[in-house]
């Protein structure tokens, strides 16, 4: 009976081992490199497949660590694919480069597509001063502050980016989703199939197809959206087009000029600050609550739809018939100099004393 189960336990043993080798492995090289720069130097990097972690400061030193990790089964492939990746860096004070570089045969991505894993994350410091040009698809991009000029792209992955106080950014992103942004003062954002929020703005130009923003507070905003939800609550200027467009904003403090087709525009308030009003829509329900402090003249113009008001407007002018509706006039004061104007087809018009 002894001699039984001694046979038993290393059975066991032997399977215990060939479970053990049959585990995921884990294997990992390293990248550093670091130098001292110019305080307005230049840092791009070019990365896929993990995650760049920026972190700015005080120094005038740029300083690199790449972690590459690769998870399989199979010790030999997973060296194979250690060995296929690499970092190129090129560095000097005024610019400093670093780029991941894959390469491995059709055989090898078919077998590495199905058995292997494998991550390339960067971790950066570099001067608070300093430009970068980053490009990360598949992963994550964070990045705390900085003074310089920020271009970023980013594809299926996802952005966290803290102050950007230069006035010219460059944000590019594809099928991206919960990206955030705590202030930019200024830049471009094109935008496509993916969802973003940002704390506050100061001027900004947005490009976005199928995608879902949310403004906290914004100065200037341009935009071209199609097929998307814009949520905006505090916004000085708002100008822009689009078509399938749901935009809601809470607070519009200056000026407003849009131009909609398949939508609703929902705005909370028009306050009494505010200049010119100017929407053009098709197929759009408009709702607009009216600050009961503003001062305005008013052109209405409709066709095949209604216009609602909740208080009384001063007709100068009126004209309706089955299918259009123009009206003129006033609101608030004789003198008044802001101006509200809406052209509206197929589409509900709505308007709401906001307090």
């Amino acid at each position: 009976m002894k001699m039984i189960s001694f046979n038993r336990y290393l059975i066991f043993l032997f399977l215990l081992g060939a479970v053990t080798i049959s585990q995921a492995q884990e294997h990992t090289k390293k990248f550093h490199e670091e130098i001292q720069v110019n305080p307005n130097a230049l840092i791009e990097i070019n990365n896929s497949f993990g995650d760049l972690n920026i972190t700015s400061w005080d120094e005038d030193r740029v300083v690199i660590d790449v972690l590459i990790s690769v998870f399989g089964k199979n010790s030999k492939k997973i060296e194979e694919k250690l060995n296929s990746i690499d970092v190129l860096f090129s560095l000097s004070p005024e610019k400093v480069m670093a780029e991941t570089k894959i390469n491995e045969s059709w055989s090898f991505k078919w077998f590495s597509s199905s058995s292997l894993n494998y991550k390339i994350d960067y971790t950066i410091k570099l001067p608070r001063t300093s430009s970068v040009d980053l490009t990360n698809d598949y992963g994550t991009i964070r990045l705390n502050s900085l003074e310089g000029q920020a271009k970023i792209s980013c594809d299926f992955g996802k952005m966290i980016l803290g102050e950007l106080h230069a006035s010219n950014n460059e944000l590019d992103f594809d099928y991206t989703s919960n990206s955030t942004i705590d202030f930019i003062k200024g830049g471009i954002i094109n935008a496509d199939y993916s969802d973003f929020e940002i704390e506050k703005a100061g001027q900004i130009e947005l490009n976005a197809d199928y995608t879902n923003s949310y403004f906290n507070s914004v100065t200037v905003l341009n935009f071209n959206n199609d097929f998307g939800k814009m949520n905006l609550e505090n916004v000085a200027i708002l100008k822009g087009k689009g078509n399938y467009l749901t935009l809601k904003c809470g607070i519009i403090s200056e000026q407003l000029t849009l131009d909609n087709e398949f939508g609703l525009i929902q705005i909370k308030q028009i306050n009494h600050s505010a200049k010119n009003i100017d929407i053009d829509t098709e197929y759009t329900s408009i709702q607009l609550g009216i600050d009961k402090d503003w001062s305005f003249t008013y052109e209405i113009d409709l066709e095949y739809t209604d216009l609602k008001s909740t208080f009384p407007l001063e007709h100068s002018v009126e004209k309706t018939n089955s299918t259009e509706k123009y009206y003129k006039g006033i609101y608030n004061q004789s003198s008044a100099l802001s101006k509200l104007k809406i052209t509206s087809e197929f589409g509900g018009v709505k308007l709401n004393l906001s307090n």
